[in-house]
């Protein structure tokens, strides 16, 4: 048989056999549906194929266009800040009085015309004294306690001076800044520096300012002398001053400069994290929520904590007001009222601010402290 004759064979095979799918469906031709359906599937693929591109070119497009939406809405609120910041002001002679009790006037000016530059006061008192501020739109910076500082050294007697080294610079706003420093050689010498910071303060009275730039030098790190208020008491600032020297010192590995008795006592982070048995005690006064702190109270020479810190604790139960001030605290099966300033366990009262151990107490808890690693932790037992 020839390759003709073979092809003719194959191709009447195929036809009986079309024609006898045919005539099995009743003449509806399956085979040719089949062909049929097939070039339609490969059709659509061709399709779906180019409706994929399309799809990914759209969502492509969609980015770029919520990235530049969003470029343009910083923008738009960038500006509208800028426009906010140009309407705002500050009636500074007002604030001087109600946040400093500084009561001043203005006697020279030098300014935009938005009210923006360098003014001359002059304080309303028996010594007027002369002060720069300096405004900028609803902020303003000012010099007066350097400059009652500065006054109040300058008058101070040779013990003081002799003490202390001033340090004086001028802005070039013309803003005054300036400092005092004493440079202890031992721990003991800190009561004196003290001593002599303590005198100016009360010298100076309504004069004294809270951010008086007078420090103590370690190791050329400066740590201010911190008085909060006119009235706080020479010895918690001395104690303050003891623990940032030390801390300074022992930081900086010179631990030798002190005895282990001196070290226990003053090696004090002002601030410790907070733990509960290994696991963090979140603050319930910030948002987003922070680490809870205790921090070191330097008359009572202990640390503090809120009361509301230890709510999370397994079987304490603090009750609180409409206004989320804390009221009761219950520990198997006792209650404290919660108020005051001050602890008294016989009768069960304990204050919003609490020494941790009057918590180990209530608790019957044990403290763990780890100071180089500025924390703290209670362990339930």
């Amino acid at each position: 048989m020839g390759r003709e004759q073979d092809w003719k064979e194959i191709e009447k095979t195929q036809l009986n056999y079309e024609q006898g799918i045919k005539d099995q469906y009743k003449g509806i031709d399956i085979v040719k549906i089949s062909k049929e359906n097939r070039k339609t599937i490969h059709k659509m693929k061709k399709i779906n194929a180019k409706a994929d591109k399309l799809v990914k070119a759209l969502l492509i497009w969609y980015v770029i266009f919520l990235i530049l939406l969003i470029m343009l809405g910083l923008y738009i609120y960038i500006m509208y800040l800028n426009n906010i910041k140009s309407r705002v002001n500050i009636d500074f002679i007002s604030d001087l009085k109600d946040c400093y009790g500084i009561n001043a006037k203005v006697i020279k000016k030098d300014i935009d015309k938005s009210g923006n530059g360098k003014y001359v006061l002059k304080s309303k008192e028996k010594k007027p004294i002369e002060f720069i501020v300096i405004k900028e739109f609803g902020s303003y910076m000012f010099d007066y306690f350097d400059r009652t500082l500065k006054e109040e050294y300058e008058k101070s007697g040779d013990e003081i001076k002799k003490t202390f080294e001033s340090h004086e610079n001028h802005e070039n706003s013309g803003l005054l800044k300036y400092s005092l420093i004493a440079e202890p050689t031992s721990l003991n010498d800190i009561d004196s520096i003290v001593n002599k910071f303590v005198q100016m303060r009360d010298n100076a009275g309504k004069h004294f300012g809270f951010d008086w730039n007078v420090n103590i030098r370690t190791d050329g790190v400066n740590q201010r002398i911190l008085s909060m208020g006119e009235t706080e008491d020479e010895e918690s600032i001395c104690r303050r001053a003891k623990c940032e020297y030390v801390f300074t010192e022992v930081e900086l590995k010179k631990e030798e400069k002190f005895t282990e008795e001196e070290i226990e006592r003053y090696y004090k982070p002002y601030a410790l994290n907070l733990f509960v048995n290994g696991e963090k005690v979140l603050s319930k006064l910030s948002k987003p929520a922070m680490q809870q702190n205790v921090i070191y109270d330097y008359y009572n020479e202990d640390y503090t904590m809120p009361i509301s810190a230890l709510e999370d604790i397994e079987g304490v139960q603090i009750t609180y007001d409409k206004y989320s001030t804390p009221l009761e605290l219950t520990f198997k099966n006792k209650t404290y009222k919660i108020g005051g300033a001050t602890v008294n366990l016989e009768h069960n009262t304990i204050p919003t601010y609490i020494e941790v151990q009057n918590v180990k107490q209530i608790l019957e808890a044990e403290l763990e402290f780890d100071y180089k690693k500025q924390t703290l932790n209670i362990v339930m037992k």
